[in-house]
């Protein structure tokens, strides 16, 4: 009835020119097709529970995807590349200082909490001295004070230790970041000097009309020249050391005067 509808509209239309009106016979075959793209949609959508459930092992990127080509939309042009998403992606990680700092705060609240777990031993320690003493009536006060203090002294040694065993592991977890963070940079650099030396590679190849392979063997060519001529330069002054320690040996063999030796004489014989 729709198509009905527009064909008449179409005769009637004063606007549209005669020579793109006919008599047509309208055959609609596509009410099938809309069915199931319907279902098809009302089935995507019907999942969308079953994607956040990791044991299906499905995307949730492409199940979006798959949600916006159903309902003609083009997903290319909302969705973030992925060079986009990582760059997202860096943006929302912590700075550094944020997460040292995260640390050595877990660290200060670990020791802060193990003196409140011993001070609290401590009380109920001292409490339960001071019930035994109520009920026993043969202990003497210096004795239970005595052993009072040797059991707080006991707790205060416990709490000590642990407060030291949780400040070492917050150092630890602290230095083990800074080492983290330190070879991600070191990783990150040795990345983007590899990156420099292929795009200076690639710029030189198409300034020379040279390919990549050529102009790798001319830069291997040119590493062992240069290594050949720091060999040979090592060779030399290895030489030239020999040299001069046999020639101090000659002189003083020979009684001449060195650094080593300055008082050294020479006769001298006149003719």
């Amino acid at each position: 009835p729709m198509i009905n509808a527009l064909y008449e509209w179409l005769l009637l239309d004063p606007d549209v020119p005669q020579d793109e009106k006919a008599e047509f016979e309208i055959h609609a075959h596509g009410s099938s097709s809309l069915v199931e793209r319907a279902i098809q949609v009302q089935t995507i959508q019907q999942i969308g529970q079953m994607v956040e459930n990791p044991e299906f092992g499905a995307d949730p990127r492409k199940w979006f995807a798959e949600f916006l080509r159903a309902r003609r939309i083009d997903p290319r042009k909302i969705q973030m590349t992925q060079e986009e998403q990582e760059a997202e992606m860096g943006k929302a990680a912590p700075p550094v200082q944020v997460q040292v700092a995260t640390v050595r705060a877990q660290g200060a609240l670990a020791a802060v909490n193990a003196k409140i777990q011993g001070e609290l031993q401590q009380s109920q320690v001292e409490m339960a001295h001071e019930q035994e003493l109520l009920q026993s009536g043969g202990a003497s006060p210096h004795q239970a004070a005595a052993a009072a203090r040797v059991e707080s002294e006991k707790i205060r040694a416990q709490t000590d230790l642990s407060i030291e065993e949780s400040r070492a592991a917050a150092e630890y977890r602290y230095a083990q970041t800074e080492r983290q963070i330190a070879l991600d940079n070191a990783a990150a650099e040795l990345q983007k000097m590899r990156d420099q030396r292929d795009l200076l590679i690639l710029e030189y190849s198409l300034k020379n009309n040279l390919t990549l392979q050529q102009v790798k063997a001319e830069l291997a060519k040119t590493a062992m020249q240069e290594q050949t001529k720091r060999d040979l330069a090592a060779a030399d002054a290895t030489l030239q050391t020999n040299q001069n320690r046999e020639d101090r040996a000659g002189d003083v063999a020979a009684g001449l005067p060195t650094l080593a030796n300055p008082g050294a004489t020479v006769a001298v014989t006149h003719g």
